[in-house]
């Protein structure tokens, strides 16, 4: 009778177990259909984060070749210039000389005057004559040298002063360039980066997916998830600078770690207790 009474209850207790664990079981098959349904939308929301810094990242090519072919066409103009410029010193070496040549007639002039100044008084009226024409002759020279000096001296300084000005626009154009180039080169970095980053984050994702197919391995998902998150997050620190400007991008990209925080929080709060 005793033993009878003790299968009963045995039977009873196997009963309430079963019940319990298929209880359990439900609970733990809809909280893994959430969490399926949770990582979906999150893995929509990342592809269509890709799918923009793909085009970004396009973007930015087209970009940085327009700036490569404005590049070369200010080397091609920095080379015209620079022909210019060694024209125009030549130009001014020729000058120089005929500037030379004018001092060197206008001193011979200056001497001619002195010599008919002080010639002799026993010149006739027709050497006086002679001496004036000379002199009258000489004046005209000297006038004709000295606004011939007057604009060469003009022409030089106009030279001057649009070379400096040519130099002076050359390398404001230079500093821009190298100032756009770089910060091109920073944002396709971070573009990059944050390509790779997101296609990490994809994949990830999809891993959970599939680890949520199989509730005997629960157990070990949210430790796995925040393992890897812990390790994307690490390694979006450390790819978000760039080696150039040294600009910190985990700002721009704050939002996907924002989210994978949330993703992990809500999986821990939907596992049911074992």
């Amino acid at each position: 009778m005793a033993g009878g009474v003790d299968h009963q209850k045995h039977l009873l207790s196997l009963i309430r177990d079963f019940a319990t664990e298929k209880s359990q079981g439900e609970r733990r098959v809809v909280g893994l259909k959430k969490r399926i349904q949770d990582l979906e939308s999150e893995l929509d929301k990342e592809n269509t984060q890709l799918e923009e810094a793909k085009r970004c990242k396009e973007t930015a090519e087209q970009e940085l070749k327009g700036y490569e072919f404005e590049l070369a066409l200010n080397e091609a103009s920095v080379q015209a210039l620079e022909t210019r410029i060694s024209a125009t010193q030549d130009e001014i070496s020729k000058i120089g000389s005929v500037v030379d040549a004018i001092k060197d007639q206008e001193c011979l002039s200056r001497k001619l005057q002195e010599i008919v100044a002080h010639g002799s008084a026993k010149d006739d009226c027709a050497d006086a004559s002679t001496d004036n024409g000379i002199l009258a002759e000489g004046d005209k020279q000297m006038v004709h040298l000295k606004s011939a000096l007057k604009d060469l001296e003009d022409k030089i300084a106009d030279i001057t002063s649009q070379t400096r000005i040519e130099e002076q626009e050359y390398q404001e154009g230079e500093h821009i360039n190298k100032k756009v180039h770089l910060q091109v080169k920073c944002e396709m970095a971070y573009l990059e980066k944050r390509e790779i980053m997101l296609e990490s984050i994809v994949k990830e994702m999809k891993h959970l997916q599939e680890l949520t197919k199989y509730p005997s391995l629960q157990g070990c998902i949210t430790t796995e998830s925040e393992e890897e998150c812990a390790s994307l997050g690490e390694e979006l620190q450390r790819r978000s600078k760039c080696p150039d400007c040294h600009l910190d991008n985990v700002g721009a990209l704050g939002e996907i770690l924002q989210t994978e925080k949330g993703m992990d929080a809500s999986h821990s709060t939907d596992a049911p207790e074992t």
